[in-house]
């Protein structure tokens, strides 16, 4: 059994007409009627009775159409679900997340929603020094990060990408808490404390802001912010963070603009090139 031959037998028992559902489904009558003694043959007894004028159902007919007009519509929408998915107005997309001072970087992700509802959205934790094995083993479609090392794979494309001013945050027993800025060239003297810590990506930070001759000991690393927070409140150090964190911070941390530096932290969404996924294709196409 065939979808047209379903639809034939639909049109010609809702119009009792071959000629009708002919004309309604644009092709020849006699097509139609080859359509109906196929599927008849296949079924094994009678759709129609055409011993009279006006063509109508069999008993089993019936029954048969009632049972069709179901399929018919879970067809339908089995079809606009596929089109919705290929198009990328449905589906499935999953977001690598480091934790919730992320979250003002990722408001993009509450304006796809609304404009995408058919959309479901996931979220997994991405760790820091395994986000690259995460995204190319496909533990989720996407993550936005800092543009590092990560995207010298060729595999990996970005997108969204901005900068923003580079703060140092540190706890309020700290001697710089009674300023409201900070020299880059005093950094050096302080222990700093890199959360997230890939430890390829700290190469590219740390010279900028701190300077070519800085001691690995004077670098502490925190699993997560969480962990920086804490690391800070028990006097360890200060951590240079995005502006985007300076918002999550507690009232017992202070954020420092840095001065004498031209500088910036860059992020971007970053995913893999060859990924196929339609929502993908469509939260791209958001970003731009």
């Amino acid at each position: 059994m065939r979808t047209t031959q379903l639809e034939c037998f639909a049109s010609v028992a809702r119009h009792r007409s071959f000629t009708k559902a002919a004309e309604e489904l644009h092709i020849a009558q006699p097509a139609v009627s080859q359509q109906i003694q196929a599927l008849e043959q296949e079924l094994g007894f009678r759709l129609f009775d055409r011993s009279h004028q006006e063509v109508s159902l069999t008993r089993a007919g019936r029954a048969y159409y009632l049972d069709s007009l179901s399929i018919l519509e879970a067809l339908d929408t089995a079809r606009a679900r596929g089109t919705a998915i290929a198009q990328g107005y449905s589906g499935e997309l999953c977001f690598g997340v480091f934790g919730s001072t992320q979250s003002s970087d990722m408001q993009s992700i509450t304006r796809f929603h609304r404009e995408n509802p058919g959309i479901q959205l996931s979220f997994k934790r991405a760790f820091p020094k395994m986000q690259h094995q995460q995204l190319v083993a496909g533990e989720f479609d996407l993550c936005f990060t800092a543009v590092g090392h990560i995207c010298d794979d060729e595999r990996i494309a970005i997108s969204g990408k901005k900068s923003s001013r580079p703060f140092v945050l540190v706890h309020q027993s700290h001697p710089l808490a009674s300023k409201t800025s900070v020299h880059a060239s005093e950094l050096a003297r302080y222990t700093h404390i890199f959360a997230e810590h890939d430890d390829r990506d700290t190469s590219s930070v740390i010279p900028p802001l701190l300077g070519e001759n800085v001691s690995p000991e004077s670098i502490r690393y925190a699993e997560d912010q969480d962990i920086a927070w804490l690391m800070m409140r028990l006097g360890l150090g200060v951590e240079i963070v995005p502006e985007s964190v300076v918002s999550f911070k507690q009232e017992d941390i202070h954020a420092l603009a840095i001065e004498g530096i031209d500088w910036e932290l860059e992020t971007a969404w970053v995913y893999l090139e060859d990924n196929e996924n339609p929502a993908l294709k469509a939260f791209l196409r958001f970003l731009d």
